[in-house]
């Protein structure tokens, strides 16, 4: 469940040896952390876990190494979990994914908002919001302080088509005319150059992975490409504040300007995969990507793209 399988690997990417960290894994999530400064990665099928009510377990990437640390009370262990920054709180929130009972084994989908803080202290915000979810995404529109949730499945599997935002005190439906529809497995994140969430892709009840691009301004969607790289589903994107573009990666590296698409080269790349994460670092000016399934296999590479060029950490 959650780690779906990746297409095969394209000429001139690259797969990496596993090294010492997080491990493989895929359906985890990743933000970036900035009352620490260091990129946040949560969640996640991977080995080692526990049987019973396993707690999660935070890992850090400062641009060296990996580390763990252990944050006490903590939500309970999920895969395909999503999480964002919020930079003026200096914290990172993460919400959903299948909760992991052991190995190979899941319970219902989790339905609770829990914040990681600046000090590294999970605190869990209790309230009626968007519910049970898996296969959904978030991104935090900084520019109205609102954590903003698009679609994913329930915990009937029923596909949702609801925007919910969180206003750091309560959750809040926002109704719309026109939109997304029916959306699971695509990617969001917010343009600060623009003011605007980008949402890219996806899959649909009826199999079918959309190649369409959508902007969130806070009150109404905008269709904004009707077609883009594909495929269309288990890409994920980040936001690079330094060259102020929306960088999206899962085979070919694709920049999105508010206007087009353009691929990107690299000589050296990471291989074809889908639910792995990425995340900007802002202290160090580079997106980051962290495992993912590719050919079936979680794998447990790191690689960082400096808006040039992808290398291999």
């Amino acid at each position: 469940m959650g780690a779906a399988i990746a297409s095969a690997t394209g000429v001139g990417a690259a797969r990496a040896d596993q090294t010492p960290g997080p491990g493989p894994r895929a359906g985890h999530a990743m933000a970036w952390h900035a009352g620490i400064g260091a990129i946040c990665l949560i969640g996640g099928d991977r080995p080692g876990v526990e049987a019973g009510a396993p707690r999660e377990q935070v890992w850090l990437w400062n641009g060296r190494a990996w580390t763990t640390r252990s944050a006490g009370e903590a939500p309970h262990a999920a895969s395909l979990v999503a999480a964002v920054a919020d930079v003026e709180r200096r914290s990172v929130f993460a919400y959903g994914g299948f909760r992991i009972e052991g190995p190979r084994k899941y319970g219902a989908p989790a339905g609770e908002l829990w914040e990681l803080d600046h000090d590294l202290v999970w605190r869990r915000h209790d309230g009626e919001g968007p519910g049970p979810r898996h296969h959904h995404a978030m991104a935090f529109d900084a520019a109205r302080g609102r954590l903003v949730l698009y679609g994913g499945l329930n915990a009937a599997n029923e596909w949702m088509t609801d925007l919910w935002e969180w206003d750091r005190r309560a959750w809040r439906r926002v109704d719309f005319e026109t939109g997304p529809g029916q959306r699971a497995h695509h990617a969001m994140a917010f343009d600060e150059r623009r003011g605007r969430i980008v949402l890219r892709g996806g899959t649909r009840a009826d199999k079918v992975r959309p190649l369409d691009t959508w902007e969130w301004d806070g009150r109404a969607w905008r269709l904004a490409a009707a077609d883009g790289p594909g495929p269309g589903g288990g890409y994920r994107m980040a936001f690079d504040a330094a060259r102020g573009v929306t960088v999206l990666c899962g085979g070919d590296t694709c920049l999105w300007d508010g206007g087009a698409w353009t691929k990107a080269e690299s000589a050296r790349a990471p291989a074809h995969r889908m639910v792995h994460s990425l995340a900007y670092d802002r202290d160090r000016r580079v997106v980051v990507l962290y495992g993912g399934s590719v050919d079936g296999e979680n794998v447990g590479d790191t690689w960082e793209w400096n808006g040039a060029a992808w290398s291999l950490i």
